[in-house]
């Protein structure tokens, strides 16, 4: 989650850099592109990595994490990589920031679910080992 915070700031900068150097725009969008397009996959196959690992250390998953926490991050890891895959073509600023934003969205999510994590958790339902 820091790794792909960074990530979207270090790359927000690197079209000025490339700029100040004197590449041509689309120079600048499609290198751009094609860089991040790279370290978000080596990210996302370490993140697939870690995610395995965890899976066999046998800890319990919910049916939310299952249905909605995996799917998410596998549809914006997909739309992240079809953003700059297509971007490596078109050589458009719209379409980088919008992976940008996309791999920020993503930061934040992964953020906020290893927030909750730490909350305490409640069961719905009547507890039958509490007396009335």
């Amino acid at each position: 989650m820091l790794l792909s915070s960074l990530t979207v700031v270090a790359f927000s900068i690197f079209p000025i850099i490339l700029d100040r150097y004197g590449a041509s725009p689309d120079v600048v969008w499609t290198a751009s592109s094609l860089v991040l397009l790279v370290v978000a996959v080596s990210y996302v196959a370490w993140f697939t990595t870690s995610l395995r690992a965890l899976g066999q250390a046998e800890i319990s998953t919910t049916r939310f994490q299952r249905v909605v926490i995996l799917p998410t991050l596998l549809l914006t890891s997909v739309g992240l990589g079809v953003l700059l895959a297509a971007n490596v073509w078109l050589a458009s600023p719209g379409v980088y920031l919008s992976a940008l934003a996309l791999l920020l969205f993503q930061s934040g999510f992964t953020f906020c679910l290893i927030v909750f994590s730490f909350l305490p958790r409640t069961e719905s339902g009547p507890n039958p080992d509490k007396e009335e």
